[in-house]
């Protein structure tokens, strides 16, 4: 079903990514795998080559450019894009400053954060999933899915703030509401909970 399909996978050199990645090169699909580290994306990319195309497209999620970037990478070296899977995350360097308590939680620390954990998922989607949108209404009429990896942690009771999870439910609730204008399928893969 997915082979030579073609997936963008960001957050794509390690974690959920990575195993994404591998079961989705089993199938035989074309990958481009997208993440800031270069280095954790070319090791993939050198596993995965033996079973199926890759190309891999360093960036971050939180740069509107780079999300355009990588759809016309895409586009380019393998013709189409089929999935996204939308799952780059950020958990920030310094635990102990992802960790801390709400009242000494750092406002640079949150924004650092949520310009990947929210402003990226929302880039991206709008970005690569636009363009996903307007190529197959144009072009094919194919049906493409959109994956939000919600990953990380939740708010706990201790205190502590998580992932903006109401934030990643509300661009979900958009995509889903949209997605039938334009023949997506949207799915959502919450690491956390099962919702189905």
């Amino acid at each position: 079903i997915f082979k030579d399909k073609t997936v963008i996978i960001t957050g794509g050199s390690d974690g959920v990514g990575a195993a994404v990645a591998r079961l989705f090169a089993e199938a035989g699909a074309n990958l481009v795998l997208a993440a800031r580290g270069k280095r954790k994306l070319e090791a993939l990319a050198a596993e995965l080559r033996a079973k199926t195309q890759v190309e891999i497209f360093p960036m971050d999620v939180a740069d509107a450019e780079a999300c355009a970037g990588v759809f016309r990478k895409a586009e380019y070296e393998f013709g189409r894009v089929d999935i996204l899977h939308n799952n780059a995350a950020s958990k920030s360097d310094n635990l102990e400053a992802f960790f801390a308590p709400v009242e000494d939680y750092s406002l640079d620390e949150w924004r650092k954060i949520m310009s990947v954990n929210l402003d990226g998922l929302f880039l991206v989607a709008k970005t690569v999933g636009g363009q996903m949108a307007a190529s197959a209404t144009a072009a094919r009429g194919v049906s493409v899915s959109i994956a939000l990896a919600v990953t990380g942690v939740e708010v706990a009771d201790d205190g502590h703030l998580g992932q903006p999870l109401e934030g990643i439910a509300a661009v979900e609730d958009v995509l889903l509401a949209t997605a039938q204008l334009h023949r997506l399928t949207v799915h959502e893969i919450d690491a956390w909970n099962d919702h189905s």
